[in-house]
Parts: structure tokens; sequence; C-alpha cells
């Protein structure tokens, strides 16, 4: 009876753990946000800035899913507006999950789109997660093959898009992309990346860009990038009970 209460008390205590490995490096839900984005603070604490020469997003419910408040461009002439955000630490080992809730009001020309890019600002590379036309794929300078998903929940269109990085430090990085329309799941796809990249790649910072023209409303909300926890999780709980045994 006591090796049992021993036992699940270990296994509370691990799971406890694990919730805490899985807490988000970076979440921004956007909701206590107002005016442009340049300036405001993510729920982790982290400080939205400029990029060099861009307009700066703007905050309001028309980005936002269910009437909360998100971030994106409603510019009536066709034009970018992007920022950028620290992670505060380098990711470069395990898998990294960067998640959206993204909006996007379809047009024919010029396309409207939205990207999200994990970026390392030592080595100037970026990976991003892009929507643009009926597509949702991988873009940048770090792009794993380009996987490429066709998807078509418009003429206004709102999805959890996923970009999951599998990083090796020193050795072999690989990912892959998915997605599924909110309030109707079924809908979704993903695809894997068809090339892998050998080497260490240092993410720091993530980007958000979105495009619009013409009326048309382009943004992103609970904004995140996590750590998955799985596989300590499982070495933890291996190794206790392991300790368990032996007594």
């Amino acid at each position: 009876m006591k090796k049992v209460n021993v036992m699940l008390m270990v296994l509370v205590v691990s799971l406890g753990l694990c919730g805490v490995l899985r807490a988000a490096i970076l979440f921004d839900d956007f909701n206590d946000d107002t005016g442009t984005v340049t300036g405001n603070t993510a729920n982790t604490g982290q400080t939205w800035a400029d990029i060099s020469g861009r307009t700066s997003l703007d905050t309001g419910t028309q980005f936002g899913q269910g009437g909360t408040v998100g971030a994106g461009n409603a510019v009536d002439n066709a034009d970018w507006k992007t920022n950028q955000i620290a992670l505060g630490q380098v990711v470069n080992d395990g898998t990294i999950v960067v998640e959206a809730d993204i909006i996007k009001q379809h047009r024919t020309s010029p396309v409207n789109e939205v990207d999200i890019a994990l970026k390392s600002s030592t080595q100037g590379k970026v990976t991003t997660l892009i929507w643009s036309a009926d597509h949702l794929k991988i873009g940048g300078s770090w792009t794993f093959g380009n996987p490429d998903i066709s998807l078509n929940p418009w003429p206004q269109s709102n999805i959890h898009a996923t970009l999951t990085l599998n990083l090796n430090a020193g050795g072999t990085n690989s990912a892959s992309i998915s997605w599924y329309e909110i309030g109707n799941p079924s809908n979704s796809g993903s695809a894997n990346g068809s090339a892998t990249i050998n080497g260490t790649l240092n993410y720091d910072a993530v980007e958000v860009w979105a495009y619009t023209a013409g009326t048309k409303i382009t943004g992103v909300d609970n904004l995140s990038v996590t750590p998955e926890p799985a596989t300590i999780g499982l070495l933890l709980l291996g190794g206790i009970f392991g300790l368990i045994r032996k007594r």
C-alpha cells in the first residue's frame, strides 16, 4: 500500500513538473494592448519592438478571436505592417512549437498574407510560417524543403496554425506544419518538411508580418512559442519508477 501511495505521489509530482516544463517562453493574447503593438508587453513579459523602416501592427478586436483583442493590419492601401519580439533566450535543442490564431479575409489581387517568423538574430536566418492565398507553408531562409498545404476556408478565414521544429544542436533539424479551421476543427491538414538542416539553429526572436489591401483584415491572436516536455517527462518518470522498484 505504501508503495502504491509513493508511486501516486511521484506521478502527481512528475506531471506537475511536465506542466512547468511546458510553459510558453513567449505568449501574447494582446488583450491588454491598445494602439499600435510597439511598446506593448506580452503576457510572458517581453516587449514588442519596431522593425526598422516598417509600420507597426495595430491592435483591436477585429484581429482577435471571439471578440477579444488581436494584432494585425486593416489599412485601405496595399501595405505590410510588422513587429518583432525577443524570446529572452536562445532555443536550439528539443521540440519547439510555434502557434497562433490567424484571421485573413480573402483577396485575389493583391493577395493578403500573414507571416510568423522564428528568427535567429545572430545567424541572420528565419523560418517563416506563411499563410498566403489558399496555402499554409514554410518560407524564409531555413525552409526545411518548403512544406506546403492547400486550404480553402475563405472568404473570411480563422485558422489555428502550428509550426513544429524538432531541433538537435549540432545535429539534424526537421520541421512540420499543421492547421485547423477555428469553429470547424475537422477542416484541417498537416505536412512534414521534405528536407532537414544540419547544424545548430539559434532561434531567439519572433517577427509577425501582416499584408492587406482594400479594407480587408489580416491579423494574429494567442501567439505562443513553447518547448515540448514529452521526452523529459518520460525520462523523469522512468528514472523515478526505477528507483521505486529498487526499494
